[in-house]
């Protein structure tokens, strides 16, 4: 089963690495997160308009990227002008850097002015205004991408030792994390992460089979002895019955499974003899309720080795799980980012 697991894992980060790999633009992620002083309607303009700025200056908008580009907007002057509408001057900060290593690649402050018949309107002109290709933020995110592609062509090998370090102490799903979260910069970088992220994975799997295997063997040898001294005591049917009872936990993954139906087997001959030393009618009563007890094991055992082959239906997309940074990190992170000014 574990091969089959294996297999398709490593399918489906394939099927990932190929769809990545089709795009060569820093993956970036456009997050404003709730400041109290913008409206909702006037942030969502705010964000839309650093998303339109990303993909203007030639990187990839992407949902759940560790590098972020944001913007704080902050109020320089305010009033009423003389013809009634309120007005607004903003300094809008954009910042754009990582919000794993907490690091700011750039930043550029660009003044704006709107001016309408009410506060949240009169933001939302402000941010209208914005030029998606303003020079300033040409410049800021043309510095920050050369730092970006520097970083990761010059870095990778630390994400596999950062990674390595987290498996050796058993904290698989952190060090495929740690991988997953490399974004497609560096190809080479990018596919050397995302095989590691797969072979971790697999020792992950592996792990969690032998100690699972290990604690079921355990508690099941356990069970068997049990079922041996209740035998032991009243080698009838009601000892039998007992001990059939007991011997029903056994889970089919234990390597003693085959000792618990020996013994049984052993059981039954047991009775059998002791059965033909018998009247029929003495017995008849006994032989039919340890028939239907018989009946009740055989069937829990087939449905125990029909479980075991559904199984394998139990996978998980690896790359969709580790592969993205949850979105209060990078709200959090950035807004830390914009009350830093």
């Amino acid at each position: 089963m574990f091969k089959k697991v294996t297999l398709l894992t490593s399918f489906i980060v394939a099927t990932t690495l190929s769809l990545h790999a089709q795009s060569n633009c820093i993956p970036v992620s456009a997050v404003v997160p709730e400041y109290q002083s913008i409206p909702e309607e006037a942030r969502a303009q705010l964000e839309n308009k650093v998303q339109r700025m990303i993909t203007m200056n030639g990187m990839g908008a992407s949902n759940g990227s560790r590098i972020v580009m944001t913007a704080k907007a902050d109020v320089i002057d305010k009033g009423i002008n003389s013809a009634g509408f309120f007005y607004q001057k903003l300094e809008i900060t954009f910042y754009i850097g990582d919000v794993v290593e907490d690091r700011i690649y750039g930043s550029c402050s660009v003044s704006v002015l709107g001016a309408e018949e009410n506060e949240n309107k009169c933001l939302i002109k402000a941010f209208q205004t914005l030029k998606p290709g303003n020079t300033m933020v040409q410049q800021m995110l043309n510095k920050a991408k050369a730092e970006i592609y520097e970083y990761y062509h010059s870095s990778c090998g630390q994400f596999s030792d950062q990674a390595d370090g987290l498996a050796k102490v058993g904290q698989y799903e952190e060090a495929i994390g740690v991988l997953m979260s490399v974004p497609n910069i560096d190809s080479a970088c990018y596919r050397t992460c995302q095989t590691r992220a797969i072979e971790i994975y697999n020792e992950m799997q592996i792990t969690k089979v032998n100690a699972e295997k290990a604690r079921i063997e355990k508690e099941n040898r356990a069970i068997i002895q049990k079922a041996k001294a209740a035998w032991f005591v009243k080698q009838d049917y009601e000892g039998a019955e007992e001990a059939l009872d007991l011997l029903s936990q056994i889970d089919t993954d234990a390597d003693c499974v085959d000792e618990a139906n020996l013994f049984m087997e052993s059981i039954n001959k047991k009775l059998r003899d002791d059965e033909k030393r018998k009247a029929a009618t003495e017995a008849a009563a006994a032989k039919a309720r340890w028939e239907f007890k018989m009946r009740q094991y055989e069937d829990k055992y087939a449905l125990d080795v029909q479980k075991q082959a559904d199984k394998a239906a139990i996978l998980g997309t690896l790359a969709g799980r580790f592969g993205k940074i949850d979105i209060g990190i990078q709200k959090e992170t950035t807004k830390r980012w914009g009350s830093a000014k």
